[in-house]
């Protein structure tokens, strides 16, 4: 049987669910016009299958199933068109669309043809095709980005088949632009960066534009420039700049839309030992935090809140930095840096993967002894799932996160490298609406910041000690919705709605000597705030917005916890 699951701005309801058996072909299902996501779950004797999949304009979609207890091999490299693709050297560029519908796998560190070669992964249907007609020129440590609604940027790298040494490979100072809907690079039109770059880091602004940061220039230097592409006029400019030059850094969008940067090496080969944060739009730095340790390899993960994850970096005021492998570091929006219990076992070449629930995995370990673990936001470590992949992504090779429930690694075998998929989840934006959250388990929060003694969760519930301690909840935003909690001690907690705040002087809970029962309800752009029996109004936020609860000064303790998408 498979159980399918309509998601979008409503609660779940006997319209909103459809068991249909495994053979069923041309069958009318009756959910709601608004349906914007479908959740998939199959369980027979092979195990148990999940999928997930975004509803279009016409009402149709398309789902793949996963086996929720192995790895997926989603490509034969001996299935390419002419040698083996993708090799076993690595400097492969891997990239998702936004919707994580489309994957694409460009180049590879070769002097063959495929160093211009590259895969199209359609993830929705499992369709998976080598691109008829290659890139121009080769490249190896490039990056993949989404460019515009139906497109990725493929930008930078070095060219292998312009170099007789490998290892001297000159970078490369164009973009080029691959269509999903024609399947094809264009090659008649690169785009011209300001500079050769490769090794570089790339994200996706908010603005849609792609940013990429640092990286190795043509001679030989690390850069310290930011550069933006537009997928509007298809053009490249310098817009800031790096406290620190840096070739290979990590480089991602924070969910409050500022670009991070940290790690990479310096023109000695060293760790840079340091993390930036740099504006929006890439044009302004924030902030820096240095006099940190790093580890020789190490990794990081955006958590919701605009907190990160590292793996292999250790503050030296807080922790015994002897051994900066095993460090798990958690580092606040603020650039604030909580220790974190350190790795057991071997702690060799971490890779990091985001996923749902502020919960990422991390492959770790030596050669054959590779092992999976996912972080647990509430007890502020990671731990072994009872369900992972036998296979376990490789440090030298590319491996990305297609959504929040699935990732995508690359794994050598022989001269060549196969291509695994494994999906662990099916929880975005249209998530099942929670409750009530906090009486069995704080499970879709997380915290803003270490567990301990500012925030925490226990039998009494969520408790939030610090002045500005927040926990958010992950991945889900909101048209409409209502909010209710009960408060067992302490005042009303601060409820983010986006940008728009309640408990606040503008925005107060109204007053109510005794009464443990508190909502907020959103319609439109006003809001219901009730606490008890009293009530009062006030204006909402503009678009779909997350939500977060934060300590309102003192220690707060919220027992239940329910959010519902259609408003009472």
């Amino acid at each position: 049987m498979v159980q399918l699951n309509a998601l979008g701005d409503f609660d779940a309801s006997p319209r909103t669910s459809e068991a249909l058996p495994g053979d069923s072909r041309d069958v009318e299902i009756g959910f709601p016009a608004s349906t914007r996501a479908i959740e998939a779950i199959a369980d027979g004797s092979r195990g148990r299958f999940l999928g997930i999949a975004n509803v279009d304009a016409a009402g149709a979609f398309d789902v793949l199933l996963w086996n929720s207890k192995s790895a997926c091999q989603l490509w034969d490299p001996n299935a390419a068109s002419g040698d083996p693709y993708p090799g076993a050297t690595g400097g492969e560029a891997f990239g998702v669309s936004e919707d994580g519908r489309y994957a694409l796998l460009a180049g590879g560190l070769t002097n063959t043809e495929n160093a211009v070669r590259a895969l199209h992964f359609r993830l929705d249907t499992g369709q998976i095709s080598e691109v008829p007609d290659n890139m121009l020129p080769g490249r190896a440590f490039a990056t993949v980005t989404q460019f515009g609604q139906d497109a990725m940027l493929v930008a930078g790298g070095s060219d292998p088949l312009n170099a007789a040494d490998l290892a001297l490979a000159p970078p490369v100072g164009t973009a080029i632009v691959f269509s999903h809907e024609k399947q094809r690079f264009d090659r008649n039109t690169l785009i011209n960066l300001s500079a050769p770059r490769t090794k570089h880091g790339a994200a996706v602004l908010l603005s849609g534009e792609t940013v990429l940061v640092g990286g190795l220039g043509s001679t030989g230097v690390a850069l310290s420039t930011l550069e933006v592409v537009s997928p509007v006029d298809r053009a490249a400019r310098i817009v800031g700049t790096l406290k620190r030059s840096r070739r290979s850094p990590f480089v991602t969008r924070l969910s409050d839309g500022r670009v991070f940067v940290a790690g990479g090496l310096s023109d000695a080969f060293s760790p840079v030992e340091s993390c930036e944060w740099h504006s929006a739009d890439a044009e302004d730095f924030v902030q820096e935090r240095a006099g940190l340790v790093f580890a020789p390899r190490q990794a990081f993960v955006a958590l919701p809140g605009a907190s990160v994850l590292a793996v292999g970096v250790c503050d030296p005021n807080r922790a015994d930095c002897s051994e900066p492998q095993r460090s798990v570091s958690f580092i606040r929006a603020n650039g604030g840096v909580d220790p974190l219990p350190d790795l057991p076992g071997d702690a060799a070449d971490p890779v990091l993967l985001s996923a749902a629930d502020g919960a990422p995995w991390l492959a770790i370990g030596s050669a054959a002894g590779r092992v999976m673990r996912r972080y647990d936001p509430w007890l502020g470590m990671f731990v072994q799932p009872s369900a992972r992949p036998s296979r376990a992504p490789e440090v030298d090779l590319p491996a990305l996160a297609f959504d929040g429930g699935s990732f995508g690694f690359l794994s050598r075998s022989g001269s060549s490298a196969e291509v695994f998929g494994f999906r662990h989840g099916t929880r975005g934006r249209y998530a099942r609406a929670a409750g009530p959250l906090l009486l069995g388990s704080a499970e879709n929060l997380v915290p803003d910041r270490a567990p301990g003694k500012e925030i925490y969760f226990d039998a009494a519930g969520l408790h939030l000690e610090g002045s500005s301690a927040t926990a958010h909840l992950a991945d889900a935003d909101f048209a409409d919705v209502h909010v209710a909690m009960d408060l067992t001690s302490g005042p009303p907690p601060i409820v983010h709605l986006g940008d728009t705040l309640v408990g606040v002087p503008n925005c107060p809970w109204p007053e109510q000597d005794i009464a443990i029962q508190l909502s907020v309800t959103r319609t439109g752009k006003s809001l219901k705030v009730q606490r008890g029996s009293a009530q009062t109004t006030c204006d909402g936020p503009t678009g779909r917005a997350t939500l977060a609860l934060s300590a309102a000064g003192t220690s707060s303790v919220i027992r239940s916890l329910e959010i519902r998408r259609s408003v009472p």
